[in-house]
């Protein structure tokens, strides 16, 4: 149903579609994380529906990019986040010296390492000794293949809950894991919740309290599939050093409340939007027709093109 709505309003919407084509967002304004392929698919579809209906309208994807950036670099904010995050993970605050505020990007960065590497110390205990992980300790580990071990054993966990096997990056297997996770929620073998008996709505209520719990190991990965070694290195800015601290503040809420709340906010923003070359569907469609092998090739060229043609407009 979904699918037939998204190829009727494509087709023969009033106004363009947008569509977020990497699935969701991943805190980083300087990052595209892997394009899904449905938006590939969803253009090659609209065509076939255009020429079956004999029409001849040419279909185009416009990348858009949409930036946000600070009008202030949000300094003082930014060293009151990083002093709650410090507080609430069992850190000692390091205080930075007013005057020191704006000028201290070697201290920030040392403080979101030193921050990162206690959360993922605390997590990897945490799934040793709850959920029996085997997590051996790596001397002189560095963070990244450390952050990327704990990402794999906390959907690990979810996945042995669901009784799904691992395939695919980090990305796939959360979108996976959330179908598992909806469908133990919204049951579609039960019509009308309101009409069982309390012991199986109880058991319901259960299964759908666990599930959503379960799902929270793989909300947690989300937040940090996007997460590099270079990021803040390659640009040390106020602004990537926010993105980094939002999403371990994104973290640390959802461990402590289990739903998200609305993030604080570290100053004004404006946006910057940027409108690349429009590519041509048609074209690709019209080549690769009545080829089956040759379909498949183009929908995943055209993936690989919009996502070059996004990491340059937010170059």
């Amino acid at each position: 149903m979904a699918i037939q709505t998204a190829r009727d309003l494509f087709a023969n919407g009033k106004m363009p579609i947008a569509v977020a084509p990497e699935g969701g967002t991943n805190g980083h304004s300087g990052i595209v994380s892997p394009l899904e392929p449905g938006v590939a698919q969803l253009g090659f579809w609209c065509v076939e529906d255009l020429r079956k209906s004999d029409r001849t309208e040419t279909v185009f994807i416009v990348p858009v990019a949409i930036q946000y950036r600070y009008v202030q670099p949000p300094w003082t904010k930014l060293n009151w986040l990083l002093s709650k995050l410090e507080a609430d993970s069992g850190l000692a605050i390091q205080s930075i010296s007013q005057s020191a505020i704006n000028n201290s990007t070697e201290i920030y960065h040392q403080r979101i390492c030193l921050l990162g590497e206690h959360l993922i110390t605390e997590m990897e205990e945490f799934y040793r000794r709850f959920y029996h992980q085997d997590l051996p300790q790596i001397p002189n580990q560095t963070l990244i293949p450390r952050l990327h071990r704990l990402l794999d054993t906390s959907l690990k966990v979810t996945e042995q809950y669901f009784n799904i096997q691992a395939q695919g990056n980090f990305i796939d297997r959360c979108r996976r894991l959330e179908d598992a996770g909806w469908n133990y929620i919204y049951r579609e073998d039960i019509a009308d919740i309101h009409k069982l008996p309390p012991l199986k709505r109880g058991l319901a209520d259960w299964i759908a309290e666990e599930a959503d719990l379960r799902m929270q190991h793989m909300r947690i990965v989300e937040s940090f599939v996007a997460i590099t070694e270079t990021y803040l290195q390659e640009q040390p800015t106020s602004e990537r050093f926010a993105e980094t601290a939002l999403l371990m503040y994104d973290m640390l809420t959802r461990i402590q409340d289990s739903t998200l709340p609305g993030r604080p906010s570290l100053g004004l923003r404006q946006v910057q939007i940027t409108v690349g070359e429009p590519i041509s569907v048609t074209e690709r469609w019209e080549k690769a027709q009545n080829n089956r092998h040759a379909a498949r090739q183009a929908a995943s060229t055209l993936t690989q093109d919009l996502q070059t043609a996004l990491e340059n407009l937010i170059s």
